[in-house]
């Protein structure tokens, strides 16, 4: 942080969101008759990378701080791997599997807004108390490239088959938390 006056600083640096949902599911079904046994398994971990060069500023007084970050900057990268599909004969002999896995890159990057306040008032010498509060929002809604993967096992044959195309993706994101705080001193 720049300190520009007593009360403002001017703020620069790089954020990094990791955000990642596992799923993992396991159906078998004998919906095709025959002694042919459908398992439906789903397992897959959307992972979203978000990375964020930001600046903005930091105003402090005597009992409070509030920081305001800004950047048309954020980078996001999107990944959803699946396994899907597969159908077993009688004797267990795999009949058709099936494993996908899903990209999602954006072109151009998106736009986050953050706004922080902490107010503390102090009690004695050992006692303060406190409000905080959180507010941001992202958004990305662009073109991007979509890349897909399916890796097949028919009868004992294995495929690979992959293709890419334009997709178009909106990603929103907002946040907002609050609270008191209590800080004791020994």
């Amino acid at each position: 942080m720049y300190q520009w006056s007593s009360t403002i600083g001017i703020l620069a640096g790089l954020r990094r969101d990791h955000l990642s949902f596992e799923l993992s599911q396991n159906n078998s079904l004998n919906i095709l008759g025959g002694g042919i046994t459908a398992e439906q398994d789903y397992l897959g971990d959307f992972l979203e990378k978000l990375w964020v060069p930001y600046l903005g500023l930091q105003m402090n007084g005597p009992n409070y701080r509030a920081r305001l970050i800004w950047s048309p900057f954020v980078s996001v990268s999107l990944n959803a791997p699946l396994g899907a599909l597969g159908f077993q004969l009688a004797g267990g002999l795999p009949f058709i599997q099936n494993v996908q896995d899903f990209r999602f890159t954006v072109f151009n990057p998106g736009a986050l807004f953050e706004a922080n306040f902490e107010y503390s008032q102090q009690f004695g010498r050992w006692l303060s108390l406190g409000l905080w509060g959180n507010a941001g929002w992202f958004k990305l809604s662009d073109n991007g490239q979509l890349a897909a993967q399916v890796n097949t096992l028919l009868l004992g044959s294995f495929f690979r088959l992959s293709d890419s195309a334009s997709a178009t993706a909106t990603l929103t994101r907002n946040t907002l938390a609050g609270g008191i705080f209590a800080e004791v001193k020994f």
